[in-house]
């Protein structure tokens, strides 16, 4: 079980990926690097902002290496933005899932740990009408029926 201290890399792929409208509040000044990544075994849902749980499909996002002298301060902050309580009982939780990205010199697909936001079940009770988003590209699916 990875602890909840674990600097491991951020998978974001709603509103905190680049270009959208948290990236720039919260990741711009504190990434390192970032890569275009994929994270299987997931399933997306989106009402005005997007959700994902542990389910079929991949969700399309980014893998952020935060810098390690600001990793503390985004993580408290992306929790507080995510509404991720410690004990699960939040809108969003924490969980490290495996995450393929690419780096694009190297050509080939690597996997990695990564922290992701998840629905708890209080969310999902909240996008039960939620539109599940085939393609699970939130990014894409916010363009098409903006």
């Amino acid at each position: 079980m990875i602890p909840l201290s674990a600097k491991l890399p951020i998978f974001v792929y709603g509103t905190l990926r680049s270009g959208q409208c948290n990236y720039l509040a919260y990741l711009a000044h504190t990434v390192h690097r970032k890569f275009p990544a994929r994270a299987h075994n997931h399933s997306m849902f989106a009402l005005d902002v997007p959700v994902v749980i542990d389910g079929p499909g991949t969700v399309t996002g980014e893998l952020m290496i935060i810098r390690a002298a600001e990793y503390a301060p985004v993580i408290a902050a992306l929790d507080r933005l995510e509404g991720c309580a410690p004990d699960g009982s939040g809108l969003y939780e924490r969980v490290p899932r495996p995450v393929r990205y690419t780096r694009p010199r190297a050509g080939r697909e690597r996997v990695c740990q990564a922290w992701i936001y998840q629905a708890t079940p209080v969310t999902m009770d909240r996008f039960r009408t939620a539109a599940r988003v085939a393609s699970g590209d939130w990014v894409e699916w916010a363009g098409s029926v903006g």
